[in-house]
């Protein structure tokens, strides 16, 4: 019975997976590349560790078009980025030279990262955590590519606000309210973070901001900058003077160390 139902999973994660990768292949498709600002307010999750990447290696997980990896790079990084889409990395690679810098990039699934022959004084990544099953596997094999003493920094959603995953799971989609991610992307969870705990030694969770109402201006309301600014006012106001919140914010920061 064991067997058989780590075969149902392995089946499912990879259905689940190539079902992920045709989506962002499409959505990567057309592009055109830009210059990347060096405005630290586009990744100010970035804020802890970019004084420390100069000439140090770093490894972007999902990178995608590659911003953050260009980024990381005109702030002096030995980037490595990978991406399970080719259109991703063929993007990242042509971002990476309108921007005058090198980056390494390469097709490849987070799962094989302990394929990886060299190892990151960084690992990094924006909404890419809760795309990655089984994460307990994960979070075993991205420590084999890290040097002692590494840190692993990320920008994640969270499922720990019940209100907003209801409302994901039975209102986006439908009834006019656009879905902006994949069919089977799942916020990133309490059990998820429990892993990480497992593999490193420390593991920090911070909340940047408190992210509920403004969900509702940008799904619901998305066609009134007004009401967009009163719901982003309000959790302006709610971070800084309800702090009981924050815990339920929609964004976190999770940060991790070998």
């Amino acid at each position: 019975q064991r067997a058989t139902s780590n075969e149902q999973r392995a089946t499912s994660n990879e259905q689940r997976a190539t079902h992920d990768i045709t989506f962002w292949e499409g959505k990567f498709n057309k592009f055109t590349p830009y210059n990347v600002d060096l405005n630290i307010n586009s990744y100010e999750f970035l804020v802890p560790i970019i004084n420390q990447v100069q000439d140090k290696k770093v490894l972007e997980i999902g990178c995608g078009n590659g911003e953050m990896s260009i980024f990381l790079a005109k702030h002096g990084a030995k980037v490595f980025a990978i991406d399970n889409t080719n259109n991703g990395i063929n993007n990242a690679l042509e971002l990476a030279e309108f921007n005058g810098v090198k980056i390494n990039a390469q097709v490849m699934d987070a799962l094989d990262v302990d394929k990886l022959t060299e190892k990151f004084d960084f690992v990094v990544g924006k909404f890419i955590l809760h795309h990655i099953e089984p994460f307990d596997l994960f979070a075993e094999k991205i420590k084999t590519c890290m040097n002692d003493n590494a840190i692993g920094l990320f920008y994640e959603n969270s499922s720990r606000n019940k209100i907003l995953i209801f409302f994901r799971n039975h209102l986006v989609g439908k009834f006019g309210v656009p879905k902006y991610g994949d069919s089977v992307e799942v916020p990133f969870e309490d059990s998820e973070i429990a892993s990480l705990r497992k593999n490193f030694r420390e593991v920090n969770i911070s909340i940047p901001r408190f992210i509920f109402f403004s969900m509702l201006g940008s799904y619901i309301f998305r066609r009134s900058k007004r009401l967009q600014k009163f719901f982003n006012n309000l959790d302006e106001f709610c971070y800084k003077r309800v702090k009981i919140f924050n815990k339920y914010s929609y964004h976190q920061v999770v940060m991790f160390k070998k």
